[in-house]
């Protein structure tokens, strides 16, 4: 998949035109098992997931996809990003794409959480209208930068040199 940064740090996929933050993991020695069960592991105590989203878990194809949440709090607004969270694990390596960015807040004071969302909006679109272009470019970056934190922690799991989870 190719992708191009029309802005630093954020790199578009030209076909969906969507933000897509994807890396590939390359982890000697490890089978697609292990990698499988340390990405659940991981995913089911470390990443932050949205509650009753869509699941997929396929250890067969060696698949795991998520909807993941980020939160990015404003003076003004409660916010999160929802994201899809995918991982998938080959013998030796794996891959993690987020993608499906959106952003959802909520004005303080009304009903916060999930389920009383107020602005669901892609973070591909130009601009929200509380927020001057440099605001939202900041914005975004700043949420790119918490993705790439959780790549980094599930690369810490995935490397880890402790003893596989599916050994009792």
């Amino acid at each position: 998949m190719a992708v191009v940064e029309t802005t630093p740090g954020l790199p578009i996929d030209p076909a969906t035109q969507r933000i897509v933050l994807s890396t590939v993991v390359a982890v000697p020695g490890a089978t697609q098992q292990q990698l499988y069960d340390r990405a659940a592991h991981w995913i089911a105590n470390e990443a932050e997931t949205r509650p009753s989203a869509f699941q997929v878990y396929n250890p067969t194809q060696g698949k795991i996809m998520v909807e993941g949440i980020v939160h990015a709090n404003q003076d003004y607004h409660q916010d999160y990003v929802s994201y899809t969270l995918s991982v998938y694990v080959k013998e030796g390596r794996y891959r993690v794409v987020a993608t499906n960015l959106r952003r959802h807040s909520t004005p303080t004071g009304t009903t916060t959480g999930y389920s009383g969302d107020y602005v669901r909006a892609p973070l591909e679109r130009n601009q929200i209208v509380s927020m001057s272009d440099k605001q939202w470019r900041n914005y975004k970056l700043a949420i790119a930068q918490l993705l790439r934190q959780n790549f980094a922690q599930l690369q810490a799991t995935m490397t880890s040199s402790h003893k596989d989870f599916s050994d009792f």
